[in-house]
């Protein structure tokens, strides 16, 4: 009796922790470098509340990968490769307050410089910024 029970405790826990395991990896995210240009049509919103600190950021796709050709003002492309035509054209950037890396971005939008974020698709609808800069 007292090995099954052990045996079952030890099942358990192991099951358990595969599964917690399998949870952990599931939800991480690879990312992918973008490089955008501010400036020309680029557009962002950025909410600030109790609540919320999102700044969205609308973009241009480029036609080429930014390591053929830099993106022009307002645009975006990946760093390998141009943005495909069922990917989105919208950045999300969720910080967990106001911080450097926001300013960083907001400064980046109104001038006409590169800069660069690291980012995953989420549902198809927009990319999600994990980190600001290279």
């Amino acid at each position: 009796m007292k090995k099954a029970l052990v045996f079952s405790i030890l099942t358990f826990i192991t099951f358990s922790q595969s599964a917690l395991i399998a949870t952990n990896s599931a939800t991480a995210q690879t990312t992918k470098i973008m490089v955008c240009r501010g400036g020309g049509n680029i557009d962002s919103t950025y909410r600030l509340g109790k609540n919320v600190n999102q700044l969205t950021i609308n973009f241009t796709k480029a036609k080429t990968s930014s390591s053929q050709k830099p993106p022009s003002s307002g645009e975006c492309a990946w760093e390998k490769r141009a943005i495909g035509a069922l990917e989105p054209s919208q950045l999300a950037w969720e910080p967990k307050k106001y911080d450097s890396n926001t300013s960083y971005l907001l400064k980046s939008l109104r001038s006409n410089n590169l800069f660069y974020v690291h980012c995953y698709k989420v549902n198809g609808n927009y990319f999600k910024i994990q980190k600001v800069g290279q």
